[in-house]
């Protein structure tokens, strides 16, 4: 694999890296109908492949460094109630920590995992308020 700055590429570059990750995040409820939360989620490489543009594996060859084992995310999330229990959501979660460090000329700053989810959710017992009456 050489790489030549000033040739226009468009080579197919194909990655999997698989984390097991634990969010441990502070939830704030509005009104019942909407759950923003926000935190840190730490995670485990547990595999990782990689290819070239021509479909070989190249999972730590050519000088390839390997991927950091552990990674430190920061993550939003935002669920909008939909009935009682189920949940529609969106998560985002940005890497606070490198992936890998600069390992070629267009890698110049590492590289991040920034992961965006959609999410449908079961909530198994929500907290419900005691309602206040009038006394």
């Amino acid at each position: 694999f050489v790489f030549d700055p000033n040739v226009p590429s468009l080579q197919k570059y194909q990655v999997q890296w698989d984390y097991m990750e634990v969010p441990l995040m502070l939830n704030f409820h509005a009104k019942n109908l909407i759950i923003f939360g926000l935190g840190l989620q730490p995670g485990v490489m547990v595999r990782y492949k990689e290819w070239d543009q021509d479909g070989y594996e190249i999972s730590g060859n050519y000088g390839t460094p390997q991927p950091n084992r552990f990674e430190l995310e920061g993550i939003g999330a935002l669920h909008f109630v939909i009935k009682e229990h189920f949940l529609l959501g969106i998560k985002f979660s940005y890497s606070i920590t490198k992936a890998r460090g600069n390992f070629m000329p267009s890698v110049r700053n590492g590289q991040y995992n920034n992961v965006l989810t959609f999410e449908f959710a079961y909530l198994m017992n929500p907290i419900k308020k005691k309602g206040r009456g009038i006394k």
